[in-house]
């Protein structure tokens, strides 16, 4: 739990470790039903004849006997794998304290590991998450105090790491709410290029490339600069309020682009939301197609 090779390098993802054990009373039970066996095993090869000497030697069995032998082999033999699959009750992990901690399940005719996501203290979580979640004031508490922009692997591995979040079974399904987020509008990607100029994603779906690249941010719209505005993301009813008639001047454009806030209709109430800034380039670049 604390470990992987050795002292020298302690467990960094410790909140991705579930262990199963077996418990000392159920390997006794399992080491007695297998010695069980082991015995109905030894009787039937005892009274069996190896050679045509034995067979002279030995006192023949009657065939009712035999068949009962056969049952009772049977028996011991169907019992050996349910008391294995029984002995291991025994789940290891973190608690959300970051402290080791041990508990036992009631072992069932289901997988094992369905038995322990549906057990809370495993804090196994397979649904997905929203991306509302993972912004700032959200339930799993991922930004510090007046940061903007977190790194896309280092929200994606929170999970893995920190132990007061649900335990994820796919880290891609954190990436793909991330990109759906971005899709929303909630949030922006940004990959910052080696001669520093930098590409963003707003309302569109990043290239599978750019998701595998450690260099990859998410950022606030409030604290977002885009690089490139999409041609179709001016089209009406595109975006939230940039069309309030059936035209709009260029001027129009760039003021809705100058990092403000504007209120979208959500039927029973207003919603704030924050739009990224551009440069008067980029949005002329978009205008122009």
């Amino acid at each position: 739990m604390d470990e992987t090779t050795g002292p020298e390098k302690p467990r960094v993802y410790r909140n991705a470790v579930l262990l199963l054990a077996a418990s000392r009373d159920g390997l006794e039970l399992a080491q007695a039903r297998v010695r069980d066996y082991l015995a109905w095993e030894r009787v039937k090869d005892d009274l069996t004849p190896k050679n045509e000497q034995e067979k002279k030697q030995k006192v023949s069995v009657d065939m009712a006997r035999m068949q009962t032998l056969a049952i009772n082999i049977d028996k011991a033999r169907g019992r050996v794998p349910d008391a294995i699959r029984q002995a291991y009750c025994i789940v290891v992990t973190v608690s959300d304290k970051n402290e080791a901690q041990a508990f036992r399940i009631s072992v069932t005719d289901e997988p094992h590991f369905e038995t322990i996501k549906k057990d809370s203290r495993a804090r196994v979580q397979d649904t997905a998450i929203t991306a509302e979640t993972l912004l700032p004031g959200g339930p799993y508490d991922l930004w510090k105090g007046g940061e903007t922009s977190r790194r896309v692997k280092d929200l994606a591995g929170a999970f893995a790491q920190l132990p007061h979040l649900p335990k994820m079974l796919k880290a891609q399904a954190i990436v793909q709410t991330l990109v759906s987020g971005c899709v929303q509008g909630t949030f922006v990607l940004k990959l910052m290029r080696p001669d520093r100029t930098f590409r963003t994603w707003w309302r569109a779906q990043p290239e599978e490339g750019a998701l595998d690249d450690p260099a990859l941010e998410l950022v606030l719209p409030q604290a977002a600069e885009l690089g490139e505005i999409p041609l179709d993301l001016l089209a009406p009813k595109m975006l939230p309020s940039l069309w309030p008639g059936d035209e709009i001047t260029a001027q129009a454009v760039l003021d809705y682009f100058s990092g403000k806030s504007v209120q979208v209709d959500k039927g029973s109430y207003q919603e704030t939301v924050s739009i990224p800034k551009a440069s008067a380039e980029v949005v002329s670049k978009a205008i122009g197609g």
